[in-house]
């Protein structure tokens, strides 16, 4: 590991008051964190998974899955037109009583 870097965690070990493994762990873990969101964006971006799928491998909920997408400057090519369908098509397999 490079020295900076271990020098960095040796302090926030410190600030933290744990021991350097307990914060190299914390440190892994918002990593592997960020990478399974980050996977899982390119992933849906690419049109390879469903939003719902994307949010289940980040390990975070829909409105949070969009929110990242959101954040990240994507823009849905899911259109108004493509609403009113899926809305006309859900009136048709749905009847009310």
């Amino acid at each position: 590991m490079p020295k900076d870097v271990l020098r960095y965690v040796e302090e926030q070990a410190r600030r933290e008051n744990v021991d350097r493994s307990a914060m190299i762990r914390r440190f892994m873990e918002k990593g592997i964190a960020e990478f399974r969101k980050e996977r899982a964006a390119a992933l849906y971006v690419e049109g390879k998974t469903s939003i719902s799928g994307a949010a289940e491998m980040a390990g975070i909920t829909i409105p949070e899955m969009v929110q990242l997408l959101v954040a990240k400057g994507y823009r849905s090519s899911y259109s108004l037109e493509d609403f009113r369908r899926g809305v006309k098509l859900l009136q048709k397999t749905v009847k009310p009583e």
